[in-house]
């Protein structure tokens, strides 16, 4: 934070310290705080189960500190979100492909950080596992809540594994095994380029605010406008 501009934005919501709860609006700024309360839990912690519960979900158990803890994903689009829960879910009978890809690759991993990417409502999730070859291998769990456009997708060294919803499409973003993981584009301005300022400044609606900034909901939108 001490190298962004004090009047930037993003240094505006950061400062003030917001702890991510569950029913909060999912963008950048929740999500970053989300992301620090994530890895302050689960860091270091082994995943030692990993179960699809069904509309592209899946429920991760993390033995970390001690506890056992449960990492909620899902990329369905209204409730799309990563998040620990303490709340019973019943486990798919049959495991469908992309949670066995998830099994083989990350069961018996140590999770080593979560963080937000491209300053967007994106979620990466770093796991130290090992390969068939048993030699230690990294990989990254994309969660891109976004929406209809939500997908949970496993990476290595670039490539994709699998994802929740595979897309094989020449005009969108190809998101199928063995393909290049690219980041969603993006053409708004971010919340910490000092142009963000001048948006909040000759901006007077929530409205305005989404159209011109990156990553951000209404609710996040109006509480800038009432910091400027």
């Amino acid at each position: 934070v001490a190298a962004i501009p004090s009047k930037s934005a993003y240094f505006i919501v950061i400062r003030r310290g917001i702890c991510y709860n569950h029913g909060m609006p999912n963008d950048m700024i929740t999500l970053k705080a989300l992301g620090k309360e994530l890895s302050e839990t689960l860091n270091s912690g082994r995943i030692n189960r990993i179960a699809s519960l069904g509309n592209d979900s899946y429920l991760f158990t993390v033995r970390a500190r001690g506890n056992n803890r449960a990492l909620f994903l899902s990329a369905k689009s209204d409730t799309a979100g990563v998040y620990i829960t303490e709340s019973e879910h019943s486990a798919d009978e049959i495991p469908n492909n992309f949670c066995m890809a998830l099994r083989k690759r990350l069961i018996g991993g140590i999770v080593e950080s979560f963080s937000v990417e491209n300053e967007d409502r994106i979620i990466k999730i770093d796991i130290l596992s090992r390969n068939e070859l048993n030699d230690a291998k990294k990989y990254s769990l994309y969660a891109e809540i976004m929406g209809g456009a939500s997908n949970l997708i496993l990476v290595s060294d670039g490539n994709i594994i699998d994802a929740a919803k595979r897309i094989i499409n020449e005009n969108s973003r190809p998101v199928y095994p063995g393909a290049d993981y690219v980041l969603p584009p993006r053409a708004k301005i971010l919340l910490s380029d000092p142009d963000a300022v001048s948006v909040l400044d000759s901006s007077s609606t929530a409205k305005e605010v989404i159209y011109r900034l990156n990553g951000l909901s209404p609710e996040s939108a109006t509480e800038l406008l009432r910091l400027r």
